[in-house]
């Protein structure tokens, strides 16, 4: 079987399909984090909540740009019906930032974050440590994209019970860089009697490629707050 090494600051170790995954998850988020602290790029993440016989509870749509100059997050929560019930988005350029609610009317709010403390908390570093040290993962795929080698990953048992969650099912992508480029994640989980089917599915794109524009309403934001 063919071995690989690959330069993923010591974090992964492969032995060809089925070999050895994340030894390290503080090591791969460390990674992660790294390059996305000097990296633009588009966060896109979808949970989903349905009940045990597919019915939508609801759905969280977020898209996060960070771009060379400016930061832009929307939120959309959509109820059963795939209606959009609440829509956050925040805005935060070199020297101001704003926030637009819209669900009943419209609200605005500024911000005080800066544009770097956003940028490091879309990198999620804890989130991608947890993540990984929760979940015993093994690679599975090797393949290219872009000039860089990319590494599959999935859990070593599918469908693993971690007590309180059950049927879990797991699969990621990793770059050479360490960076998490996708994952997605699904379990069942009861609460109050009744049972759930949570899906979580996350991917960076345009990385080294985002720009991001000034919405529309910021001046609006700037002249009501």
């Amino acid at each position: 079987m063919h071995r690989v090494a690959v330069a993923l600051v010591a974090t992964l170790v492969l032995a060809g399909c089925g070999g050895v995954g994340v030894t390290d998850p503080a090591r791969l988020a460390a990674a992660h984090a790294r390059t996305l602290s000097s990296a633009t790029y588009t966060l896109e993440r979808t949970d989903s909540r349905r009940y045990a016989d597919g019915t939508l509870r609801a759905r969280y749509d977020r898209t996060v740009r960070v771009g060379p100059e400016a930061y832009h997050y929307v939120l959309e929560r959509r109820d059963g019906n795939g209606t959009v019930a609440r829509a956050t988005e925040r805005w935060i350029g070199e020297d101001r930032g704003f926030e637009r609610v819209v669900a009943d009317g419209e609200r605005y709010r500024r911000l005080n974050d800066t544009l770097d403390a956003r940028a490091r908390r879309t990198a999620g570093e804890r989130g991608i440590e947890r993540l990984f040290t929760l979940l015993d993962v093994r690679v599975v795929d090797r393949f290219e994209r872009d000039g860089r080698d990319h590494y599959r990953l999935a859990l070593a048992s599918d469908g693993e019970n971690l007590r309180p969650l059950r049927n879990v099912s797991f699969s990621a992508v990793v770059d050479e860089r360490g960076v998490v480029r996708s994952y997605d994640l699904s379990y069942r989980i009861t609460r109050q009697g009744r049972t759930l089917e949570v899906t979580v599915a996350v991917e960076i794109a345009d990385l080294g490629a985002t720009t991001v524009s000034t919405p529309e309403w910021v001046e609006r934001a700037a002249e009501r707050t």
